[in-house]
C-alpha cells in the first residue's frame, strides 16, 4: 500500500510540473483548494494523454474560481420560491441584459423529490462568440482536447458528428446541433457516464430570433441522458454567452432530474417516468442534494478554466490558424 501510494503521489506532481503554475493567481480569481480523490486520480490519466498529443502547452491543471461564487457554494436557496420553474415557464427572463444582474445568478439547491438546481454566472474575458461556437464541437473530436477543458474530472468524450468535422461548407452550428456526445466525467466525487443531445433553445422555449436584442451571441443547449447512450433523459441545460466590453458573459442553469422519461415510443409518447421518480424517491438517490451542489462547483471550475485557456487554444487550432 505504501509503494503504491508513493508512487500515486509522484505521477501526480509529475503532471503537475508539465506546465508551471503562475506565480499569482490570475486577476480577480481564487485558486482551488479542495480537489477529490477521483479529482487526483485522473489528474494522472489526463497528464499521461496529453503528452506527445501537441496540445502540451495549453494543458494548465491549475483552477481557479471568482470569488462571487464561494458563498453561494455555502449554502443552498429555496428550490421551491427561488429557482427558474422546472417547466421554463420562466425562460423569458434570460433575455435580460447581462447588464442587469437577475436574482441568484450563482446558486444550487434541490427539491424534497430530489430533484436539481443550479445557476451560475461566469466571466470570459478575451473570449469572443466564435471562439464559443467552435470549442463547442470542436473538443469532441478527442479525449485529449476535452480533458483541456477541466483536467482533473473530464475523462473522455466523443461525438456522433466527427465525421462533419472536417467538412469546411459546414458551420459550427451544423457540426454541434442534433449531435450527441458521449461522455465521462467526474462530478466532485461521482464519475459519471452521460450523453449530451444537443438541441436548439426552442426545445427550452427560448426563441433564438430574439437572442441579438438581449445582447445573446453564442450558446449551447443540451439534454442529457443517463446513462451514456440510454434511453433516459435527466437533465435540461442552458448555457448562454453575452457580449460585454472586454470579452463575453456566461449565464448556464441546469435542471437535474428534471422531466424525466424514457426515450423509447410507445403509441406515439415518450414513456414518462417523471412522477414515479418523485414518488418512489428515486430522484434523491440519483441526484439530490450531493450532486446539485457538485455540479455548481463544477460547472464554475470548468467554466472559468475554459476562459483561460480558449483564446490561446483557438489562436493555434481555430479555422484561421496557420
Amino acid at each position: 500500500m505504501k509503494v503504491l501510494l508513493v508512487t500515486s503521489l509522484s505521477a501526480i506532481v509529475a503532471s503537475l510540473s508539465v506546465r508551471a503554475a503562475p506565480t499569482n493567481p490570475p486577476k480577480g480569481q481564487q485558486p482551488v483548494s479542495y480537489y477529490s480523490l477521483e479529482y487526483q486520480d485522473n489528474l494522472v490519466n489526463t497528464a499521461n494523454k496529453i503528452k506527445g498529443s501537441g496540445l502540451e502547452s495549453h494543458y494548465d491543471p491549475e483552477l481557479y474560481v471568482y470569488p462571487e461564487m464561494i458563498e453561494p457554494g455555502r449554502l443552498s436557496i429555496d428550490c421551491d420560491t427561488e429557482a427558474m420553474k422546472r417547466d421554463h415557464s420562466d425562460v423569458a427572463q434570460l433575455y435580460t441584459p447581462i447588464s442587469q444582474q437577475l436574482p441568484h445568478e450563482n446558486a444550487w439547491c434541490a427539491y424534497k423529490t430530489g430533484q436539481g438546481y443550479v445557476a451560475s454566472r461566469t466571466h470570459f474575458p478575451g473570449v469572443t462568440a466564435e471562439m464559443i461556437q467552435w470549442w463547442l464541437w470542436w473538443h469532441s473530436a478527442s479525449s485529449e482536447r476535452y480533458s483541456l477543458w477541466h483536467p482533473w474530472a473530464h475523462v473522455s468524450v466523443s461525438s456522433s458528428y466527427a465525421s462533419k468535422f472536417n467538412d469546411s461548407s459546414l458551420s459550427n452550428f451544423d457540426k454541434l446541433v442534433g449531435s450527441v456526445h458521449d461522455i465521462t466525467e467526474i462530478i466532485g466525487d461521482t464519475s459519471m457516464d452521460i450523453s449530451i443531445h444537443w438541441k436548439n433553445g426552442s426545445v427550452f422555449g427560448l426563441d433564438e430570433s430574439k437572442f441579438k436584442d438581449a445582447g445573446i451571441v453564442a450558446w449551447g443547449f443540451g439534454e442529457i441522458y443517463v446513462p451514456k447512450g440510454g434511453p433516459l433523459k435527466a437533465v435540461d441545460m442552458i448555457h448562454l454567452w453575452y457580449q460585454v466590453e472586454d470579452g463575453l458573459e456566461q449565464r448556464s442553469r441546469y435542471f437535474l432530474a428534471n422531466n424525466v422519461h424514457l426515450d423509447i415510443p410507445v403509441l406515439g409518447d415518450l414513456i414518462p417516468v417523471d412522477q414515479l421518480g418523485d414518488l418512489t424517491g428515486f430522484k434523491n438517490l440519483i441526484v439530490g442534494r450531493h450532486l446539485a451542489h457538485e455540479q455548481f462547483t463544477h460547472d464554475q471550475q470548468e467554466m472559468t478554466h475554459l476562459a483561460s485557456i480558449l483564446p490561446g487554444v483557438y489562436k493555434e487550432f481555430g479555422p484561421k490558424a496557420k
